[in-house]
């Protein structure tokens, strides 16, 4: 994007950007042949010009397996449970004059400015999902999720998933039900799991669409290792 100030409105010459990065690790193991719990440790990093912020959260999530409907499932997960966040950088540099009616000082000192620090988005997520077709070929399972986050009015999601064979996964939704002012709606994927050859490990491969309304479609590509 193209820097603009109140002298140069039309530009300076000069572009800056913004972006975002996160890294995970996480760990998950069952309890019993019912109960599974995972843990999400992640470092989060958000970068706009000359400054950036950082900070480390943690998502815990459990699953309950049931024998109703199908075999119901219950999930609960806790998500962005960390650390608040702090813009540093050069930008925050400048030059301040401690008393401006005094002439003849040093008007030109060297300052920083101290940046307000915000909390990462805390989310509480409580969702059922149930197969309502299971066969050796064929499962369909549907799923809804009730979300309530910090920094927003609690809404619903809600999905069903078509796989064949446990290879081809194909997948809808509606995203933010009930929300007013949503910028969320349909979204549609599609999935491909493969064995690795002479290993236990499989490879799998995920394409999203989701749409966020004024901020348009937003595609998703996911490319994981399980073992």
């Amino acid at each position: 994007m193209e820097v603009r100030t109140v002298e140069k409105p039309e530009g300076t010459g000069e572009y800056f950007n913004a972006n975002d990065f996160a890294i995970s690790l996480t760990y998950a193991r069952n309890l019993t042949d019912r109960f599974s719990i995972g843990f999400n440790f992640k470092y989060i990093q958000q970068r706009i010009w000359h400054m950036s912020a950082w900070g480390i959260a943690i998502d815990v999530g459990t699953l309950f397996k049931t024998d109703f409907l199908g075999g119901m499932m219950i999930g609960a997960t806790i998500s962005n449970f960390g650390t608040s966040m702090r813009m540093y950088g050069r930008d925050a540099r400048v030059f301040y004059d401690p008393d401006p009616n005094k002439y003849g000082n040093n008007d030109r000192i060297p300052a920083m400015l101290e940046t307000d620090s915000w909390q990462l988005p805390l989310n509480f997520q409580f969702g059922l999902s149930t197969y309502i077709l299971n066969t050796e070929n064929n499962k369909l399972i549907i799923s809804i999720d009730a979300v309530n986050p910090s920094d927003n009015y609690q809404y619903v999601n809600a999905g069903v998933e078509h796989s064949f064979r446990d290879l081809l996964f194909l997948r809808a939704g509606y995203q933010m039900l009930f929300l007013k002012d949503k910028e969320g709606g349909l979204s549609l994927g599609a999935g491909l799991k493969t064995q690795i050859p002479f290993s236990k490990m499989s490879v799998k491969f995920d394409y999203s669409f989701n749409d966020y309304g004024r901020l348009k479609g937003v595609h998703t590509v996911v490319l994981g290792i399980e073992y």
